[in-house]
């Protein structure tokens, strides 16, 4: 259940209080004595006690609650977390870079140990860190944790208990943004109760791009893996420049961006094989909605080149003319880049424009990504050089 509220600025701290924030590099801290203006009013889910805000959500509810009263650019952010009833897999959030309850980011950690980061986007989920169990938890009912998110740029860092356990790069909103907590109840009935709540703004960082570049949306030069093409495997590894997908025979994969839903995009990647079938596919997918879900622009070794649509996990494939102009063989690399404009996809390789795909993009926006097959051998892709920008 989604909560709006708006209110007004909240006068009740002291002069006092706030000068001794501001000696602590503090600029705003809440010790839920009372529930403040910012945070709404009390609702049968949100409340406080001991010093202590407790949320109660019923079964089966998503709860969230964005403070009102102030908004923060660059932040150190922290919070003490304990549950004391129900399901340990029913998380508790920290919700940052919020601008209204359709679009906020949420660290959120379970009492079984399990950590990840949400994106709310348009009223849509993304996993830019999937889940996993982190050692750093202290686990089970009455146990207590400290969140902590530090924001810097497009720079997000989670801490629990002063461990790091996760950075990503994610999409701040262009002015500062608001934070919150948030619940999420299963089967049966829960309480979280947060505490300590302070928040330490940052010296602003440079910009860290120039306005020629705002076009940008994504560009990853695979150095690193990051965490929003979900939990690394034996399969999608990123080092050295390149993400490189190795499969056993007879299998087909995909890993999908998770930072993001786009509408109109220019996106593109080099795709090269290193070893398997050259009558074997790999590309680039855009319209994603999920796994089972999209449109993919594919190149085979052989020249052979592919625009498809996996829908409930069923394949329509159209063949493509062009591709037996281009080097074929293991090892060539080729540029493949989709433009799309509503419906419509123009589809290039090397530069050269192969075809216009009419497709289904999902209604606000999809997810892009990267597709991989082997045949009867094992295979080895690389993609590189992978970019999103404005079209």
């Amino acid at each position: 259940m989604r909560r709006l509220f708006a209110a007004s600025l909240c006068l009740a701290c002291s002069a006092a209080l706030a000068r001794a924030a501001d000696a602590d590099g503090v600029v705003y801290s809440d010790d839920f004595a009372t529930l403040r203006s910012g945070w709404g009013t009390a609702d049968g889910v949100q409340s406080v006690a001991d010093n202590k805000l407790l949320l109660n959500p019923k079964p089966d509810t998503i709860y969230a609650s964005l403070y009102t009263d102030r908004s923060f650019a660059d932040a150190d952010i922290r919070v003490k977390v304990s549950q004391t009833k129900g399901d340990l897999a029913s998380p508790f959030g920290l919700a940052f870079w919020g601008v209204d309850y359709s679009n906020y980011y949420v660290a959120r950690i379970r009492s079984n140990g399990v950590c990840w980061v949400g994106r709310k986007m348009g009223g849509k989920w993304l996993s830019p860190v999937y889940s996993e169990e982190k050692p750093a938890v202290r686990k089970g009912l009455g146990e207590t944790n400290e969140l902590r998110v530090v924001t810097r740029g497009r720079l997000a860092t989670v801490y629990v208990n002063g461990q790091q356990i996760a950075e990503f790069r994610g999409y701040p909103p262009t002015e500062p943004g608001k934070i919150g907590v948030y619940a999420e109840s299963g089967p049966e009935q829960i309480t979280w109760a947060a505490s300590e709540l302070t928040v330490r703004e940052l010296p602003a960082q440079p910009a860290a791009r120039s306005a020629s570049d705002e076009s940008l949306l994504v560009a990853d030069d695979f150095t690193s893996y990051d965490p929003a093409w979900g939990n690394p495997d034996k399969f999608w590894k990123a080092a050295s420049g390149r993400m490189t997908v190795t499969l056993d025979p007879q299998l087909n994969s995909r890993a999908l961006y998770s930072g993001s839903f786009f509408s109109d995009v220019d996106a593109r990647v080099k795709v090269s094989q290193s070893q398997g079938d050259l009558n074997q596919p790999a590309g680039l997918i855009f319209w994603a909605v999920d796994t089972g879900n999209y449109a993919v622009f594919m190149m085979q070794s052989d020249g052979t080149l592919f625009v498809g649509r996996r829908a409930d996990k069923k394949w329509t494939l159209n063949s493509l003319s062009g591709g037996k102009d281009f080097k074929q063989g293991l090892g060539r690399a080729h540029e493949l880049r989709v433009v799309t404009n509503g419906n419509k996809a123009k589809l290039y390789c090397d530069g050269r424009e192969i075809a216009t795909y009419t497709g289904f993009p999902p209604e606000g926006g999809g997810r892009v990504g990267l597709h991989a097959e082997s045949g009867e051998h094992p295979a080895t892709w690389a993609y590189s050089a992978f970019e999103v920008r404005k079209p």
